[in-house]
């Protein structure tokens, strides 16, 4: 990172990552760590009123199109992308399904 108090080893995007320098999971020949992302989301109950769900859903596209927000996340190496809740919903399965399948491939196990 440009602050000097990390050194990243790679990014898993398929393209570089403003603010890190490092090289992306192709550019290693590892391609399949492209799937293994950090992610943040906001999420609310399945209940939510429809009219609450929709005033969030103009608050967050007003937010991720906020040039400020942008400029600053993405200097923290984030990559801003704005997901309807089927969407969300699609992404975060998938990366469950993902992340369950590296622990069965690599034979981790959470021991008490």
């Amino acid at each position: 990172m440009a602050n000097g108090q990390l050194k990243p080893l790679m990014v898993t995007t398929p393209e570089p990552v403003v603010g890190f320098d490092a090289p992306t999971a192709n550019d290693l020949g590892k391609d399949r760590l492209n799937k293994l992302v950090g992610w943040t989301g906001i999420a609310g109950p399945d209940d939510l009123p429809d009219d609450v769900a929709a005033n969030w859903g103009e608050w967050m596209a007003a937010a991720t199109q906020d040039a400020k927000f942008n400029e600053t996340m993405s200097a923290r190496g984030s990559v801003i992308e704005l997901m309807d809740p089927e969407e969300a919903n699609a992404f975060i399965q998938g990366q469950y399904t993902i992340f369950r399948d590296l622990v069965d491939e690599l034979g981790m196990r959470i021991e008490g």
